[in-house]
């Protein structure tokens, strides 16, 4: 691995805690958009990495236009090559969704996630179905349960032990 490609994962993995200190445009400038065009890298590991900074900077930005620049690119994530890129782009759709301030937000994740509780990867799978357990508990009105709660049963009558723990304590 080039010692390159390492500063640079280095460098993904440090936006997250920082984010809580700066303003807004500063985040999406120097946080937001930088992860999302590492979610293009060829090198797999930043894409995780970018995946995983994605989640950890939508958390805490705490205004929703910004957090929300990072949703689409992360619903393309959720269908990478390479599984780890996957299950952290599911993960982060998850806690992003649990931070945004209104319904209508959250429920822009859940379609993306639903669709990932049928991907051949397991461990794409069962972060899904985590995830969607993280926006589930988070949401106050019927409409997105009723939404959740075919997909979540079709999840618990699967295979896959991992899967449908996750649905049943969804």
């Amino acid at each position: 691995r080039p010692p390159e490609v390492e500063v640079r994962r280095l460098a993904l993995i440090t936006l997250g805690p920082v984010v809580p200190f700066v303003d807004g445009a500063t985040v999406a400038g120097v946080a937001i958009r930088p992860l999302i065009e590492q979610l293009r890298n060829d090198d797999a590991e930043l894409r995780r990495t970018a995946a995983y900074g994605l989640g950890q900077v939508g958390c805490r930005v705490g205004k929703e236009a910004l957090t929300l620049l990072a949703v689409e690119p992360l619903m393309r994530a959720v269908h990478d090559g390479d599984a780890e890129t996957r299950v952290h782009a599911a993960n982060s759709l998850g806690g992003i969704a649990q931070a945004l301030p209104t319904e209508t937000a959250r429920r822009v994740v859940i379609q993306p996630l639903l669709a990932e509780l049928k991907h051949e990867d397991l461990g794409t799978r069962a972060e899904a179905a985590e995830a969607l357990k993280r926006v589930a508990w988070t949401l106050n009105d019927a409409a997105p349960f009723d939404l959740l709660a075919q997909p979540l049963m079709d999840a618990l009558r699967g295979q896959d032990l991992a899967v449908r723990r996750e649905a049943a304590s969804t």
